[in-house]
Parts: C-alpha cells; sequence; structure tokens
C-alpha cells in the first residue's frame, strides 16, 4: 500500500513541476530533489510492504514513509495553487500581485524549508530501511514477466462456478412453488459467514422454476444497521416498479402506509421476495408488519441469516435449510476449478502431490466455499508446481495457527490481500468507504478512482486510457474473487459490483490500518461522508457553507440529492476537481459563473432546470474545461453551444437543444468532427418542430457507440451506412418516423441495444428480415400507438435475450418469428390489451414463447371508474394519476384525502372531466393537467384565453394550476 501512495506522490510531482512551471519557481530544484528520494524509496518499499505484517519496526517505517509522501503532495500542491492563483492576468490581479511580492517571498521561504524537512525525513528512513536489511527492488523488476504473467491469465470472463448446491436447491424449489397445507409458511437459510447461504439463495431466485411460478420479484440485503423504511421502499419499487411520480408520492407516505402498501401487494400478486443476511430477532419484528407471514397465499419469502434463533423464531411454521460445509471432495473439485478455471472437463486429473496439497489447503479452509474461493483464485494466478502450492499452503499455516472460527477465514482472505500487486491494493481499499450490501455502480466506482490518483498515467500501457487501466484493474479484482459482480447489463457488461460481508469486514480493517480512510457518520443518515485522504466529498445535504472552497485538494464532489439549497460561489477555488456532479440539486439554485475556474475537470453533470428556469445569471462559461470527457444536461439556453468546439476530449454528451439547426451550423461552420465521442444523449426542443437532419449529426460524431435522441422530427431515418459502424446502443423517442426504421437499423452491424418508444413510429407494420440484426441482445418496444403488425424472418434477431413490448395497443399478437429465437431468455410484457395477453398465457400464441424461461406480465389498472371514499387517505399529500387509459370517471366524497396537496392528471384521454367533489380538497396548492384532450382542458379554462369552463368552480380555490403538453426529460448518460 505505501508502495502506491509514494508512487502516486512520484506522479503528482512531476505533473505539478510541468503544469505550475512558473507557480513553483523558487522551489523547482527542491522539488525535483524531493522526487529522486521518494523515487530511490520506491525501490524499497517493494520488500518493506510484504514484510510490514511480521515486524512492527518496519510497519511503523512504513506508515511513516506513507504520511511524508501524503504531506509532500499536499504542501506543493498547495503551494503551487496559492501563486497561481496571485498571477492570474488582468490589471486587477496585476496590482494585487505587486501588492502580494513580500507575501509571496515568505511563502516560498516558508515551502523550501517544509520540502527540506521532509527530503530529510525521507532519507533517514530509506537509511533506516537499509540497515534493517530491507533490499531494494528496481521497477523493471517489479513489472516484469511475473507481473504481466497474472495480468493475461485474468483476461478471459471467470465461470460461476457452484459445487455441493444441488441438492439444497432441489429441496427448497419445491418448497417454494408447491404451495401446500404443510408448507405456506416462510423458507429460511441459516448458517455461518462464507458458508454459501447468499450464493444458495441467488441460485433460487434465478432457478426456471421459481421465474416461472412467480410474476413479481424483489431481493433485499439487510446490514447490521438495518433502517426498515428503506428496506419497505427498496422490495416494494421492486415489486412494482414504480414511475419517478410514484416513487415520490411513496416517498410521501408514512411507515405504515408503506408497510400496509407492501403488505397488499404480496397479498394480491404472486410475489417472491428474498431477505438477504438478518442479524437479529428484533431486526426482523421490525420488518414483519409488511408480510403476510403465516397467510396462505401466492407470495412466498426466502430469508438468509447467520443465527439460527432467528430463523427460527421468524416464523414456527417456516421451512430451516442448514447449506452442509463442503466435504473434503467437494471442497477439493471446488478449489480445482478455480485454480484451472481454463479446464471445463470435470474429469480432469493433476498429479498425487498436488491433489494432496490442494486437499490440505481445503482443510485449511474449514471447507468453507467463500475462503476456498478466494484462495483458489489465488492459486490461479501461481504457477502450476508443488513448490508454488506448498508456498500458499505453508501461508495458510502461518496465518490460521491458534485461530479459531471466523478469524480463520478472516486470515485466509488477509493472505488473498496480501498478494495483491501494489497498484490493486489501493482500489480495494477505496471499496471500504461503501455501507454493507452496497451495489457499487462500476462507472461511478472508475471515476472516482481517477480522481482520487489511485489509477495514474504512471500506469498505463500502450494506447490505454485511464479508463482502460482502470477497467482493467476492475477485472482483476472480480477475477481474483476480492469483489463480487452484482448487476450485468443486457450485453451482460458489469454494472454494479459488491464486497462479501467476510471481505468487507477485511477490507475495513486494512483501510483502518493503512489509515488510508476515514468514516464519518453524522446525526442525519443523508449526511452521512467518507473522505478519503479528504479528496472526495459527497452525498452532502442542507446548506452548502462557502468554507467548502478552502478544500483545495477536493478531487470529486458530489451534490447529487435533493436537499442542497446552494452552490456558493467558493467553489470555483477547487481547482484540482476533476468531477462535479450537480444533476439532481432539485431545489434549483442559480450558479455563480465559475465552473470555467475548475480546470481540471474531467466530468461535470450540470444541474437539471424547468424549462422556464436558467441556471446562472447570464450563459455560463464553459470554454476553459479543456479536459472535459463527460458533460451533461447541457442547455444551449445556459451554456454557448460554440464552447463545445474546445471541447476536443469529449467522450460523452448529454445536451437539450433549443434547435437542432444551431447545433449544425456548429458541426458546418467550424468543421467539428468529435472523434473522441463516445455517448450522445441528445434532448430536442418540442415546441420546435423543425425537422431533423441526422446525417450531419451523425458525420460530426463518427465513433459513437451510444446514441439516443429525444423528440424532433426525423421522418425518414438515414441509410444505414451513414450511421457510426460501432454503434452499440440506440434509443430513439418521438422521432415521428413515417417509415418503418427496422429495415435501415437492421443492417447496423454491432448493434445490441434498441429501445424505440413514445411515438418514434407512425406507421402500423414494421418487419425483421431474416438475418437481421445480428448482434442484437435487447429489444424495447414502448408505447407505439399505431402500431399494429410485427413480421419476424427465420434467422432475424438471432443473439436477442430480452425482448420488451409494452404500451402497444394496437398490437394485435407477438410474430410467429420468435419461436425461432432460441437465445430468447427474458419477454416482458406490459399495459397490453387484454386479448394480447390471453393470447400468450395459455392460447394460440403460446407456442411462439413457450421455449423463453421467464415471462413477466406486468398490469395496471383497466377500469373505467374510481372512487376515493369517505376520510380515505387521511395522510395523503401527492396523487398522480398517470396513463390510465380506460378511466373515464373519478369520484372523490366530500372528506376524502384530506391532506392533499398536489394532484397530477397525466394522460388518461377518456376521463371526460376533472374529478366531481375537487372543490372539497382545500388543502391543494397545485393541480397539473399534462397531455390531456383538449375538450378535458377547455372544460377547465375555457375555449377562449380569460374565460373559464363549466368545471371551473371545481379548481378555482387551487392557487396554482398548470397545464402541460408533454414534457419529456433527457435521460441521464449510462
Amino acid at each position: 500500500m505505501a508502495m502506491a501512495v509514494v508512487s502516486s506522490a512520484v506522479k503528482v510531482l512531476g505533473d505539478l513541476l510541468v503544469q505550475e512551471a512558473t507557480s513553483l519557481y523558487g522551489v523547482t530544484e527542491q522539488v525535483e530533489h524531493l522526487q529522486t528520494e521518494l523515487r530511490l524509496m520506491q525501490s524499497y518499499l517493494h520488500d518493506a510492504d510484504k514484510r510490514q505484517d511480521e515486524d512492527e519496526a518496519v510497519r511503523v517505517w512504513v506508515s511513516e514513509i506513507r504520511e511524508a509522501a501524503y504531506k509532500a503532495e499536499d504542501v506543493v500542491e498547495s503551494f503551487g495553487l496559492k501563486i497561481a492563483s496571485r498571477r492570474k492576468g488582468g490589471i486587477q490581479n496585476t496590482l494585487k500581485r505587486c501588492a502580494c511580492i513580500i507575501d509571496e517571498a515568505a511563502d516560498l521561504h516558508e515551502v523550501g524549508t517544509e520540502i527540506e524537512a521532509i527530503k530529510t525525513k525521507i532519507s533517514n528512513l530509506t537509511r533506516s530501511l537499509q540497515t534493517y536489511g530491507i533490499k531494494p527492488k528496481n521497477e523493471r523488476e517489479g513489472s516484469s514477466s511475473t507481473q504481466r504473467h497474472w495480468r493475461q491469465s485474468f483476461a478471459h470472463v471467470v465461470e460461476d462456478f457452484t459445487i455441493g448446491l444441488d441438492q439444497d436447491i432441489e429441496i427448497l424449489v419445491p418448497q417454494l412453488v408447491n404451495i401446500t397445507e404443510e408448507n405456506y409458511g416462510i423458507v429460511s437459510i441459516f448458517g455461518m459467514g462464507g458458508l454459501g447461504k447468499t450464493t444458495l439463495a441467488r441460485k433460487v431466485f434465478h432457478h426456471t422454476r421459481i421465474r416461472r411460478h412467480f410474476g413479481n420479484f424483489a431481493w433485499a440485503h439487510v446490514s447490521q444497521q438495518c433502517r426498515r423504511r428503506d428496506v419497505w421502499e427498496g422490495i416494494l419499487f421492486e415489486l412494482i416498479s414504480p414511475s419517478q411520480e410514484q416513487r415520490r408520492e411513496i416517498k410521501e407516505l408514512r411507515d405504515e402506509e408503506v408497510a400496509y402498501k407492501l403488505y397488499q401487494v404480496q397479498l394480491n400478486n404472486k410475489c417472491f421476495v428474498i431477505i438477504d443476511d438478518i442479524w437479529t430477532i428484533e431486526t426482523w419484528d421490525s420488518l414483519r408488519p409488511a408480510f403476510p407471514v403465516g397467510q396462505k397465499v401466492g407470495s412466498k419469502m426466502l430469508l438468509t441469516t447467520r443465527n439460527k434463533e432467528v430463523a427460527q423464531h421468524v416464523d414456527p411454521n417456516g421451512f430451516l435449510c442448514e447449506p452442509h460445509y463442503l466435504t473434503e471432495d467437494e471442497g477439493w473439485e471446488l478449489l480445482k476449478k478455480k485454480a484451472f478455471p481454463e479446464k471445463h472437463d470435470s474429469d480432469f486429473e493433476i498429479n498425487k502431490d498436488m491433489e494432496k496439497l490442494g486437499r490440505e489447503i481445503v482443510k485449511k479452509c474449514a471447507s468453507l466455499p467463500l475462503a476456498i474461493v478466494v484462495i483458489g483464485a489465488l492459486l490461479a494466478i501461481k504457477q502450476p508446481t508443488p513448490n508454488d502450492w506448498n508456498m500458499v499452503h505453508e501461508n495458510i499455516s502461518l496465518y490460521l495457527r491458534g485461530c479459531k472460527g471466523h478469524s480463520e477465514v478472516s486470515k485466509v482472505l488477509a493472505l488473498s490481500y496480501n498478494e495483491l500487486p501494489y497498484q490493486l491494493k489501493p482500489c480495494f481499499l477505496h471499496l471500504s468507504q461503501f455501507p454493507e450490501d452496497f451495489e457499487i455502480p462500476t462507472k461511478k466506482l472508475i471515476r472516482m478512482w481517477i480522481a482520487e490518483g489511485i489509477v495514474s498515467p504512471m500506469q498505463l500501457e500502450g494506447e490505454e486510457t485511464l479508463e482502460d487501466v482502470a477497467h482493467r484493474y476492475l477485472g482483476e479484482l472480480l477475477n481474483r474473487c476480492m469483489i463480487q459482480v452484482g448487476a450485468r447489463g443486457p450485453t451482460r457488461r458489469v454494472k454494479t459490483c459488491h464486497l462479501h460481508d467476510l471481505m468487507r469486514d477485511l477490507c475495513l480493517l486494512k483501510a483502518d490500518e493503512e489509515d488510508f480512510v476515514k468514516i464519518i457518520h453524522l446525526e442525519d443518515r443523508n449526511k452521512q461522508c467518507w473522505i478519503h485522504r479528504p479528496k472526495k466529498k459527497e452525498w452532502i445535504s442542507g446548506k452548502l457553507e462557502s468554507a467548502i472552497g478552502n478544500l483545495i485538494h477536493l478531487r470529486y464532489l458530489s451534490l447529487d440529492c435533493n436537499n442542497v439549497t446552494n452552490v456558493p460561489s467558493s467553489i470555483g477555488n477547487l481547482r484540482c476537481l476533476q468531477t462535479l456532479i450537480l444533476k439532481n440539486v432539485w431545489s434549483q439554485p442559480i450558479l455563480s459563473n465559475v465552473i470555467w475556474k475548475m480546470e481540471q475537470l474531467r466530468h461535470l453533470y450540470l444541474p437539471y432546470r424547468d424549462e422556464d428556469k436558467p441556471i446562472s445569471r447570464g450563459k455560463l462559461r464553459l470554454g476553459n474545461l479543456r479536459e472535459l470527457q463527460t458533460l451533461d444536461f447541457f442547455r444551449t439556453s445556459d451554456c454557448d453551444i460554440k464552447d463545445l468546439t474546445k471541447f476536443t476530449n469529449l467522450k460523452k454528451l448529454g445536451i437539450k437543444l433549443e434547435s437542432f439547426e444551431e447545433f449544425v451550423e456548429v458541426l458546418r461552420s467550424s468543421r467539428v468532427t468529435f472523434n473522441s465521442l463516445c455517448s450522445l444523449n441528445c434532448l430536442f426542443n418540442f415546441s420546435n418542430v423543425e425537422e431533423t437532419d441526422l446525417r450531419i449529426l451523425l458525420w460530426g460524431c463518427p465513433h459513437l457507440y451510444k446514441l439516443y435522441l429525444n423528440g424532433g422530427t426525423i421522418v425518414k431515418l438515414p441509410e444505414y451506412h451513414h450511421f457510426p459502424q460501432n454503434l452499440t446502443k440506440l434509443t430513439l423517442v418521438s422521432s415521428g418516423l413515417e417509415e418503418d426504421p427496422m429495415p435501415t437499423l437492421e443492417k447496423l452491424p454491432n448493434l445490441s441495444i434498441l429501445r424505440l418508444q413514445w411515438f418514434v413510429f407512425k406507421g402500423k407494420k414494421m418487419v425483421c428480415s431474416s438475418k437481421g440484426f445480428p448482434q442484437l441482445k435487447s429489444l424495447v418496444l414502448y408505447s407505439l400507438e399505431n402500431w399494429e403488425e410485427w413480421c419476424v424472418g427465420e434467422e432475424a434477431m438471432s443473439s436477442l435475450c430480452q425482448l420488451v413490448v409494452d404500451g402497444c395497443w394496437k398490437l394485435k399478437m407477438v410474430p410467429v418469428g420468435l419461436r425461432f429465437i432460441t437465445t430468447l431468455q427474458e419477454l416482458q410484457i406490459g399495459r397490453m390489451p387484454e386479448e394480447f395477453e390471453n393470447r400468450l398465457r395459455g392460447g394460440e400464441d403460446l407456442y411462439k414463447v413457450k421455449h423463453v424461461p421467464s415471462i413477466i406480465y406486468k398490469g395496471y389498472y383497466r377500469g373505467n371508474k374510481m372512487v376515493c371514499s369517505l376520510k380515505g387517505f387521511p395522510q395523503l399529500k401527492s396523487l398522480v394519476r398517470k396513463r390510465l387509459d380506460n378511466l373515464e370517471e373519478w369520484c372523490v366524497t366530500e372528506e376524502a384525502m384530506p391532506s392533499l396537496c398536489q394532484l397530477v392528471i397525466d394522460y388518461c384521454q377518456k376521463l371526460k372531466m376533472v374529478l366531481d367533489g375537487l372543490r372539497f380538497l382545500t388543502t391543494l396548492r397545485e393541480l397539473q393537467i399534462v397531455w390531456m384532450p383538449a375538450h378535458f382542458d377547455n372544460r377547465l379554462r375555457g375555449a377562449n384565453e380569460g374565460g373559464g369552463g363549466e368545471d371551473l368552480y371545481e379548481v378555482q380555490h387551487v392557487p396554482s394550476i398548470i397545464f402541460k403538453k408533454w414534457t419529456i426529460l433527457l435521460k441521464v448518460i449510462s
């Protein structure tokens, strides 16, 4: 770990010598000497890092080296930033500069003294290591063929091997799907950590019989610090897949109302819920009110716990399962598969000496699957010789000597940490900042690693970028089983990862030992933050103090929450910032025009805004940000579109255009080609109906692999050869295409994800030809309201895994060609007519989809009348009625919804009039009418401006009435 810190300091000092050459004038020679001392120290740290666990003196020296490297980096960077800020151009700054010459001389003397003190300390520490027998090792040896070997050996994807679970699965699945008098209770899996409870639960969760039997699924991880509201909401959101409006509505409910809603969902549907890792009886008792325990319903629950007493308490009539410890043969089989992942033959054998050592290793792992998997991954990067295996075996014996129980596993896992190359150790320790059972978005993780200097240009190989290096490191940690895959995208790319409980314990222990991270727990759970040498600050809420501008070393700042009330101008002082996230600051404060000062910014997420609310006073200046790679929610009404021509490194762009023509003009006039741009999310102004010629846009972005277009008027798609050849993901929303897009799109050779949504196609028939879409993995067809017929050729979409058909009201049936798509794993049917669904569920279309393992039906209210009864919804604050296509009548009695503040009626096309009884809702402050028929609007506000319709008396007491015509927000870059 110290090796990584010193390497980072050497790199930072080198960067500062180049970037801040003028500012460091006067101490340049001292900084260069300091850099030399650190490089000399590096050669000794390979050996010192390995020996610090064995020797207290070495451990103390390594700790002092680490602190000295940190201080060297901060002292020089602080001085450079201070001097640079004084030397900015302009008359005012020139006058200030003249007045500050004496102060600068004092600063120069002070920093020179500090650098000399650090250099002396590092030199003394180096001599101490030499005296103690620590041996030097040059950098070339450190990245020798052995280092390259472990990199190459992890180039392939590790298979998810499991041994010894089949018998448990065969017992558990019938307990869940065969509801009888004897087995309607909760199923519990219990056992010690690392035994495979969660792995077994996951196998059951994805089992074919389970997926076919149940219609709704949810998985909840419960940490030791369980917050029941979070658990309830998480399960409810997974079961009902609510819209953003529904989520906000649920957030407003009281705890008992959320519990009741979740209870009713399980009572009325066939739900399968897994609650993973319940620690105490008290935790379960707090969660229990939301679950129909002991009732004979179609829903089932499975939970895992380390405590048998908890499992017995949860449901006295439930079924208990304790996974067995692996037998020696099972353990050896698992170890063999992990140690030799390239050998898939179950009969693969190795020589008797190796087998004997392997079986001894299994015994030392206490037959725990997790320990065996981790050690197996470690053996996979060793030479397959008795000598190398014996070294691992002897180290395990050393780690486990005199230890019992849980500590044995911890020390086995510690061995895996100690074997990590120095550049991977800080990547692993960085994970300690995330909460227990947290699914870590891999993109976010990679941005953090880069911003905080954990991944640096010194580690580049060939044409790699920093992002490439970070992805490689992530893959190596996954392959070594230090972290686990969470969610995958439709193309099987890893989207989230997480730490196993035991591995997280190790991570926290090592991070504390290495003084790597400090976790600060504030009283407000929304204000919890994690600081690593404070270069990152995140999840801040409330009033943001101007003192944040004093954190001049900050690299990563996220205000991605809804409680921040201001963004002070002092953030302009954060000149080292590389990532700034403002996207979900829903209070919509006006930004000071200071972002241009952050010249090292690589990722900028501007705040979302309502149409009529500007980001700042005047257009934001962004032209200085030459290092930008990600720019999201760039609105041409708030920013100068010509600044885009200066972002030559831009890879991801989310843009809201007032006019497509203005973008075209930039491309034409400056002859700009965005050669680095990989992902473009483009939202057009819906009030502008100009026809959009995509050819110019595609010409200007030749290397796109993700394209999202929302709005515009695209009568016809360009020919397929105009599209980037590497395009893998395409989303078209509300484009108004008059011609079938499939004949063009099916020719794109690498397209793997296609989403057609919301009036994208005006026609009635789409055809997917034979052999079209050769690489397509996921197809989403959403709200294509005129679409009636779909033809699919016999060899079309030969790689398709996921198909979603939702809200396509006039589509008569699924195509016959689906039966030829043998790769299809999941079919989702949502908001479709009853006759359409009936043809699939057991009717004449069943033969087309019977080979699909998972078919999910997402229902909605199909009735034509709703009634809110007397004293109903006593605490309801916000109510959204959206896309209830059959709803014609809605009645509210006099004392219903007495606390309602906001009401949204959105796209209920058959609703004849505003609800009868709205006049009784005296607390109502806001009424939104969104995309409703003209006759509905006119009943409220009258056909003529300034008039009033026959329903005006129902709403005249409401302070704010908003009429909207279909506003669609820009999707976040993903």
